[in-house]
């Protein structure tokens, strides 16, 4: 359901899904005032931008169904048209998490969006179910490191990123904050290779941007990508890299195109 109303001194936005509306309303959760209303028990500290601020924290529910609450004032998107637009970097995610489910590509389960804009002050919601049963490429990499994960596995999230970077990249979308803490694994799936959920979830997405050629995407996206995941064996990335490419040997138009990544990285490294 959305619905909008849109004034020069106030404005109105909600948008609410229908999975878990009914949890949502046992809770007593079912407008934006019940939402901003919850408790600031923050999940990490605030950012702080002027003298705006957005944060995040967590909430378990009747019935043991855990989300996240994200709440921001006056925190806009930092472009100047944005800015004069009165555009929340929340409503940006939320248009990417909606852009995202539409072409099928997995993200963190969206329940509720809502933005208001009272007596001068800009103030928007973002409310998504936690996701059980998953790690983050960041604890993966870590994993192994301690030898908790196998080649095997890792071989298989190396294929399965490729493939869900290639339909994002696809799109000509560009994720712009491609980091291994925004990528999330689910575990039973990484231990059996099969499962209900999806593999992968992208999460964060108030950054994602359209780019008119797909190399502009992958040498944004997939040489971030590498440069912070350096921790994991070259051959594994060697093997992402094919698997985005659609190869089992690397070509000259591939290795062009790995050139530039390296060069991209060595440019960085030394800024």
């Amino acid at each position: 359901m959305y619905l909008s109303k849109r004034g020069l001194a106030e404005m109105v936005e909600d948008w609410a899904g229908t999975a878990d509306a009914a949890a949502l309303r046992a809770s007593g959760l079912d407008r934006f005032a019940a939402f901003w209303e919850l408790p600031r028990d923050w999940f990490e500290a605030p950012n702080r931008r002027g003298a705006g601020w957005s944060g995040v924290s967590r909430h378990v529910l009747s019935g043991e169904m855990a989300i996240f609450l994200k709440r921001q004032q006056d925190y806009l998107v930092d472009r100047p048209l944005a800015r004069l637009r009165g555009l929340t970097t929340f409503r940006a995610e939320w248009r990417n998490l909606r852009r995202l489910q539409l072409l099928g590509i997995p993200t963190a389960p969206l329940l509720y969006f809502g933005l208001r804009k009272e007596a001068g002050r800009w103030r928007a919601l973002l409310v998504l179910r936690e996701l059980d049963g998953y790690r983050s490429l960041e604890a993966l990499m870590a994993a192994w490191r301690e030898g908790e994960l196998d080649r095997a596995q890792a071989a298989r999230l190396a294929d399965a990123l490729a493939i869900l970077l290639g339909r994002l990249h696809k799109a000509r979308l560009c994720f712009n904050a491609l980091y291994p803490k925004h990528i999330y694994v689910h575990a039973g799936w990484l231990a059996q290779g099969r499962g209900e959920e999806p593999a992968l979830r992208l999460i964060d997405l108030e950054r994602v941007r359209w780019r008119p050629t797909r190399r502009a995407c992958v040498l944004e996206d997939i040489e971030k990508l590498n440069r912070h995941c350096e921790a994991l064996p070259r051959g594994l990335r060697l093997r992402f890299f094919k698997a985005y490419r659609g190869v089992e040997r690397l070509g000259g138009s591939d290795k062009r195109l790995l050139r530039a990544l390296l060069r991209k990285t060595a440019r960085k490294r030394k800024a």
